[in-house]
């Protein structure tokens, strides 16, 4: 009666170890099915280069007759179709580009403006622009990804800046950055301030020797 039972009782083992691996299995087959619902596909594995553009702003806003983008913020030209949002548009404005960019042909190419902060804009005062980045979106690149993810582990950053007279640069200047948003973080405009909460994931900032330095948090 024992062997019997103890047979019975290892029979039971088994059986319930094979439900709950084909439970496990099904469920972590729904959550990638979830996943691939949510994230981006081919995000860096485009052949031509406009295929890998993740966010493309030209600041063409600067051509319109009113304001609204001091309100509105910029426009992503990509497929994304992201939304730049502007801090500090007080001390703002679009300006003819001085870039050596190619400024596009005027009807077929969204012309090419300079966004630019007045002089001596205070340390204080939160300025630049912000996109927000979802997991799994066009712009959840860098950092924070395996193997799996590859193309995703590695990305180019491309902008023009011109910094202000030497007698204004008396700290350091931020030139991009990636940080993390808390929960508890409602106000978006500190990721635009130094940061105090050590959120920051990466950033690019020029220092005031005008040397260029790139951070990881």
């Amino acid at each position: 009666i024992a062997a019997d039972t103890g047979e019975r009782t290892l029979a039971d083992i088994l059986s319930n170890a094979a439900k709950e691996e084909v439970t496990s299995k099904s469920e972590e087959e729904s959550l990638s099915q979830r996943n691939d619902s949510i994230w981006v596909q081919g995000i860096g594995e485009g052949r031509q280069d406009e295929d890998n553009l993740s966010l493309y702003i030209r600041f063409s806003e600067g051509a319109d007759e009113d304001d609204l983008w001091k309100t509105d913020g910029f426009t992503d030209l990509t497929k994304y179709g992201h939304k730049a949002q502007l801090f500090g548009s007080e001390l703002a404005s679009l300006e003819a580009t001085t870039s050596s960019a190619d400024e596009g042909e005027e009807g077929k190419v969204r012309l090419l403006y300079d966004l630019v902060y007045s002089e001596g804009a205070p340390r204080n005062r939160a300025t630049g622009v912000a996109v927000e980045v979802l997991r799994g979106t066009s712009l959840d690149v860098g950092m924070l990804h395996a193997s799996h993810n590859k193309s995703r582990q590695k990305c180019t950053i491309e902008f023009w800046y011109r910094l202000p007279e030497q007698e204004y640069v008396e700290d350091e200047i931020i030139l991009a950055r990636r940080s993390l948003l808390d929960e508890e973080q409602t106000d978006e405009s500190t990721l635009c301030l130094p940061d105090e909460n050590l959120n920051t994931l990466w950033e690019l900032a020029v220092l005031p020797n005008g040397s260029l330095e790139l951070r990881s948090g």
